[in-house]
């Protein structure tokens, strides 16, 4: 068994912040091998090191009650140094396993010959992946990790004979194997997930991952959405793409449909499209949309889009929200208001160190060069550009200079999650006279 627990992992890229989990849950049940599809990009490899344990979570916990393997490909374990013969009997014997067998199992299926016994660093690349694929099969594990699937080799005769021991290995093992190619996991896998944006989208079967989901977003009622602009493209089409068209015809035509259920089921959809397109032009008393601050990093949604804030301007909407009786901007210098920015900014910051954050907050609120004015006035234009003008302004930073800005949404249509998950009291909307 591998569980993850609201596991949470990024990486500082030079420019930003590169989220890989988001505080992720999942199980894998020894006997059901899963197979993860995921684009380039999204942190596979270092989701699969996750599961070999070499990678740490910068949050959450990790439990292996199995013997896992090492990825594919994986060359931290062995000297590049020495000979593949030298390898593979060191490595037997930090498993505790027959040192001649392991050998005698790898000098057979990677087909090396002579160049078994040179030095790895001697090694084309095809060849140092079908020395740790050899390596990996030679060793006894409850549960084998593969990347991007078999090594990347045009030795058929390795190909032929490593896809059938694996093949063997499934009846009795498990694997989990990530990619970004759908063919690959179909051929080791029976249940899938997706990794998007930092979430794992579990489904049991392969062909209910091909028939509810859509990798990359278009239009159709099957897309698997994620981001706020795919629901929104959802709901403006309300139709089906050809490929799922064919399907519900050949579900009907086959009888596991009923054809009057399908075609209710569209017009609901129409119905849902139209709704939402006209509810803000017919509707006298426009009742505020919630509010949802969330997630690793405390992103800013609204429904049916995300207010585009970098981090420092997230930190300071935030705040406003915490103060519904409002704030002169000149009191923002103060002690214990400036070190309650910090604290809501610091863990959501992608640039510099702590004392370079420091000092970016400490110009913001002492308005260095009207910094701050700069920062209110885009946190206005993100929210008017994602509400237009007249509903916006309930969700912005407003006042009068001299006087108390704050931010006039009632806090009952606040949702504030921090990032344990747990809920934020930002207080009661009330008079700043």
């Amino acid at each position: 068994m591998l569980e993850f627990e609201n596991v949470s992992k990024s990486f500082w890229t030079g420019s930003q912040r590169k989220v890989i989990l988001d505080r992720v849950s999942f199980r894998v049940e020894l006997g059901r091998s899963l197979g993860i599809l995921a684009p380039n990009g999204t942190g596979k490899t270092t989701l699969i090191k996750m599961m070999a344990g070499l990678e740490k979570p910068d949050e959450g916990e990790i439990r292996r009650g199995c013997r896992i393997s090492f990825p594919l490909g994986f060359m931290g374990g062995v000297i590049t140094k020495v000979s593949a013969m030298e390898n593979s009997r060191y490595i037997a014997r930090l498993y505790g396993l027959d040192p001649d067998y392991v050998e005698a199992f790898c000098r057979w299926l990677c087909g090396l010959g002579e160049y078994f016994d040179q030095p790895l660093g001697t090694y084309s690349s095809g060849m140092r992946a079908r020395f740790t694929f050899s390596l990996m099969l030679a060793l006894d594990f409850d549960m084998y990790l593969i990347d991007e699937g078999m090594p990347s080799s045009t030795d058929v005769e390795f190909n032929r004979k490593a896809g059938e021991i694996l093949k063997e290995r499934l009846a009795t093992t498990t694997v989990v194997i990530v990619s970004h190619q759908p063919q690959t996991l179909e051929k080791f896998a029976r249940s899938a997930a997706v990794l998007k944006n930092g979430r794992l989208h579990m489904f049991d079967t392969l062909e209910e991952l091909a028939y509810r989901a859509h990798q990359v977003p278009r239009g159709c009622l099957l897309d698997m959405c994620e981001e706020k602009k795919d629901i929104s493209l959802k709901m403006r089409t309300a139709d089906a793409c050809p490929e799922c068209m064919a399907r519900i015809r050949s579900r009907v035509k086959s009888g596991h449909m009923d054809a009057k259920v399908a075609i209710d089921c569209f017009r609901l959809m129409d119905m849902v499209r139209r709704d939402l397109m006209y509810r803000r032009r017919w509707r006298l008393d426009v009742q505020p949309g919630a509010l949802r601050i969330s997630g690793y990093a405390q992103q800013v949604d609204l429904p049916g889009k995300r207010v585009s804030l970098s981090p420092i301007q997230r930190a300071l909407y935030q705040f406003f929200l915490l103060h519904p009786e409002g704030v002169r901007l000149v009191d923002l210098r103060d002690t214990a208001n400036m070190e309650q920015v910090m604290a809501l900014y610091f863990p959501i910051a992608t640039v510099g160190n702590m004392a370079a954050q420091e000092a970016t907050i400490q110009g913001v609120l002492l308005d260095v060069e009207g910094k701050l004015q700069q920062h209110l006035s885009r946190i206005r234009r993100a929210f008017r550009q994602a509400l237009g003008m007249a509903e916006a302004e309930m969700y912005v930073v407003n006042g009068t200079p001299g006087e108390r800005y704050r931010i006039a949404l009632d806090r009952q249509y606040v949702l504030w999650a921090d990032r344990e998950g747990a809920q934020v009291d930002c207080g009661s909307t009330s008079d700043p006279t």
